[in-house]
């Protein structure tokens, strides 16, 4: 295997003098090992060249990986693909900007970050939307954790059962 790099040497109008790899000029007139002090004349010129270093199998193959894992994580951390995930499949709201539409299962009436699903809001946690579950089952799933007791986070949820279940049956007792 071959690794490839950048070599730039310093042309001069002078085509016997040149630089090398450690900065200092040569004169062709006085041997390639002679430096000239000659650095500052402004008659020279950049001009890139390319040369090949031979590395090991295994070295071109880490190189490779660390590679793709830097421009992969460069790729999943860029805005633009952040905004294009954290849309709702369903709608087409930008969860990133923080849009929803009401009404969307998908969405859930939140975009891309909650007060607590349990106590709504009691505890001040925030919950993270799981962007996921979320586009797979078209509903919205949260990621998070409410911050009262356990006998607390116990009553929240009594209550809401309760409450959904007295307007089910509101709602039944209107239909007859």
């Amino acid at each position: 295997m071959w690794k490839l790099g950048l070599w730039v040497t310093f042309e001069s109008d002078n085509e016997d003098e040149h630089m090398d790899d450690d900065g200092a000029t040569r004169d062709n007139h006085h041997g390639d090992d002679e430096p000239v002090s000659g650095l500052m004349e402004s008659n020279l010129k950049p001009s890139p060249h390319m040369y090949a270093q031979q590395v090991t199998m295994q070295e071109y193959e880490k190189q490779c990986k660390d590679y793709t894992k830097q421009s992969l994580q460069e790729l999943l951390q860029s805005e633009e693909y952040q905004r294009r995930y954290n849309t709702c499949s369903s709608c087409n709201a930008c969860w990133y900007n923080g849009h929803m539409t009401p009404g969307c299962s998908e969405c859930g009436g939140y975009a891309i970050n909650r007060s607590c699903a349990i106590c709504h809001g009691k505890c001040v946690q925030i919950w993270t939307r799981d962007t996921d579950m979320s586009h797979s089952m078209k509903s919205a799933h949260w990621n998070g954790k409410c911050g009262l007791s356990e006998t607390e986070q116990h009553a929240f949820i009594l209550h809401s059962l309760v409450d959904a279940n007295e307007e089910t049956l509101n709602e039944s007792m209107e239909d007859l």
